[in-house]
C-alpha cells in the first residue's frame, strides 16, 4: 500500500519539476489527508502521530531513538490540540530515553486525562512500548510489534547499548563464579573491569525506572476501574521487563497474551490504521533525508532531517 500512496504523491507532481521540497510538501498533504479521514472515522479526536524512518534508513550511523529534541517538538505539537476530544496517538519506534517517555505521558494526560488510545501500526520498541502503556488500549496491525521495557545501557567506552538486566545477570553470574572458583577472577576482571563505574547501581535504577513508570501508567490508563488492576498492572509489567532478549518482538497474540488490552478492530478501522502507516511510509520512500516525522490533526507538521 505504501508504494500505491508513492505513486499517488508522484502522481499529484507529474508535469512539474520535482524537487526535494515539492516531494516533502506532497508527502506532507497526503499524510494530513489520511489524518483527517482517520479522525472523522474516530468521531473527530485528535490525531498525534510520532513516526520514525528507523526501518527505512538501515544503513545510517545516525541515532533514531526518541530524545530531547523529539521531546520538545512533540510537546509544541500538542499545545494544538483540544484536550477535550481524546487523542489518538501513532507511534513508530525504536525506543529512546526513559525520561522522554516519562514527561511526553505526563504532558498528554495533563491535556487529556486518561482518554488516550495507541496505534502501532507496524512497530513500538522499548520507550515505544512504555508509552503505549500510558493508553486505555493498544490498536495494532496485523504483523505490528511491541518489545521489552528493560533499558538499554552503555556498558563501557565503546558505547555499545545493553539491556540493564544482562548487564546485572552478567554481573551475578561473575560474582558467582569467581566465588565457586577463583580462579576464574582474572578473567571476569577483564570483562567487568571495561564497566563505567557505577554502571550496575544505574542499571538496577533504570529497571526500577521503568517498573514503576509501567505499573503506575498500567494501573491509571489501561486498567483504571478494575478490581485487580494492581496485580494485572504487575503481571504485566513483569511479562516486559522479562522479555526474552530487548530485541524480541511482540506481536498482537503474545501482547494479549501477557494481559495487554489490545483492540479487536473492525476491517474499516484496521483499513484507516494501515493507510494511515502507509502514508507516513512513503514519506521516507521518497525523502531520503526524512529522520522523523510528527503530524497532528490540528495541521502540526514537522520533518525532521538527517
Amino acid at each position: 500500500m505504501s508504494n500505491l500512496i508513492t505513486e499517488e504523491i508522484l502522481g499529484r507532481l507529474k508535469g512539474t519539476a520535482m524537487s526535494a521540497k515539492k516531494l516533502s510538501v506532497a508527502s506532507n498533504t497526503i499524510r494530513m489527508e489520511y489524518i483527517k479521514k482517520f479522525s472523522e472515522l474516530r468521531n473527530n479526536r485528535e490525531v498525534m502521530v510520532y513516526y520514525s524512518g528507523w526501518t527505512q534508513r538501515p544503513n545510517t550511523n545516525v541515532p533514531f531513538d526518541m530524545d530531547e529534541i523529539d521531546l520538545h517538538q512533540l510537546i509544541e505539537a500538542c499545545r494544538g490540540l483540544d484536550g477535550k476530544r481524546g487523542l489518538d496517538f501513532f507511534i513508530r519506534t525504536p525506543g529512546g530515553e526513559i525520561g522522554v517517555a516519562e514527561k511526553l505521558v505526563t504532558t498528554l494526560e495533563d491535556k487529556f486525562g486518561s482518554d488516550i488510545e495507541v496505534f502501532v501500526p507496524h512497530v513500538a520498541m522499548s520507550a515505544g512500548t512504555l508509552i503505549a502503556c500510558a493508553s486505555k488500549q493498544i490498536h495494532m496491525c496485523e504483523g505490528a510489534s511491541l518489545g521489552g521495557i528493560d533499558p538499554l545501557i552503555n556498558t563501557s567506552r565503546t558505547g555499545l547499548p545493553v539491556s540493564a538486566r544482562t548487564v546485572i545477570e552478567e554481573f551475578e553470574m561473575a560474582t558467582d563464579s569467581s566465588q565457586s572458583d577463583p580462579t576464574r577472577a582474572r578473567i571476569w576482571q577483564m570483562r567487568i573491569g571495561s564497566y563505567h563505574p557505577g554502571l550496575i547501581p544505574r542499571s538496577k535504577n533504570a529497571i526500577r525506572w521503568a517498573e514503576q513508570l509501567a505499573t503506575t501508567w498500567l494501573g491509571k490508563f489501561m486498567f483504571a476501574g478494575d478490581d485487580d488492576a494492581k496485580e494485572r498492572s504487575r503481571k504485566v509489567c513483569e511479562a516486559l521487563l522479562d522479555n526474552v532478549d530487548h530485541s524480541h518482538r511482540i506481536g498482537k497474540d503474545e501482547a494479549r497474551d501477557i494481559g495487554l488490552k489490545v483492540a479487536t478492530d473492525g476491517p474499516k478501522l484496521s483499513q484507516m490504521i494501515t493507510d494511515l502507516g502507509d502514508a507516513c511510509s512513503a514519506s521516507f520512500n521518497l525523502c531520503q533525508r526524512t529522520h522523523s516525522l510528527i503530524n497532528t490533526s490540528s495541521g502540526y507538521c514537522l520533518e525532521k532531517t538527517i
